[in-house]
């Protein structure tokens, strides 16, 4: 429990990113290719400029109408999931060859999906007391990484088939209270 002073920011599992933050991955490589065939052909998907931010995904508002202080709860009703999302149509092939990039890219936690339930995220945004009329929101967020695309078939006469789009990982699910 907190009081209305103070703030709690919470990962499920894993480290919140600060509020609208889309920070630059500092000390990591620029780029990074996943391919999959043989050295003679086969399909790659390169990944740059990964830079790391936050989803709201849903919100709850707590308001004290009473005219004592109160300690409320942030509560939240159902499971919470985020997904890789892309600007253009991409198989579960090639998502899962662009979450590799971005793992190797950032050295960071990602994946094609995550899922936080709505108890788990209820724990991690805690309980708040709120004076008579004071308010807070409760808000559950996904941490990602947003990427640039550059998806290609290799064969001995070039490149071909080739496609830049951007994508967004999801990397954790955390709660908070602002």
């Amino acid at each position: 429990m907190t009081n209305i002073k103070t703030r709690i920011a919470a990962g499920i599992g894993a480290l919140g990113i600060a509020l609208g933050a889309a920070v630059a991955l500092p000390g990591t490589a620029s780029a990074a290719a996943d391919c999959q065939g043989s050295s003679y052909s086969g399909h790659c998907v390169d990944t740059t400029n990964v830079v790391s931010g936050e989803i709201i995904l849903d919100t709850v508002p707590l308001q004290n109408n009473s005219p004592y202080t109160a300690t409320m709860t942030c509560s939240f009703g159902q499971a919470a999931t985020a997904e890789l999302s892309a600007t253009a149509t991409i198989s579960g092939e090639v998502s899962g060859q662009i979450v590799g990039a971005v793992k190797a890219t950032a050295g960071v936690s990602a994946s094609v999906s995550v899922t936080a339930s709505a108890s788990a995220s209820t724990e991690a945004a805690g309980s708040i007391e709120l004076g008579p009329g004071q308010s807070v929101v409760c808000q559950r967020f996904a941490s990602v990484y947003t990427t640039d695309v550059h998806e290609y078939d290799y064969s001995p006469s070039g490149t071909s088939n080739e496609r830049n789009y951007s994508a967004t990982v999801p990397s954790t699910i955390g709660a908070r209270i602002s």
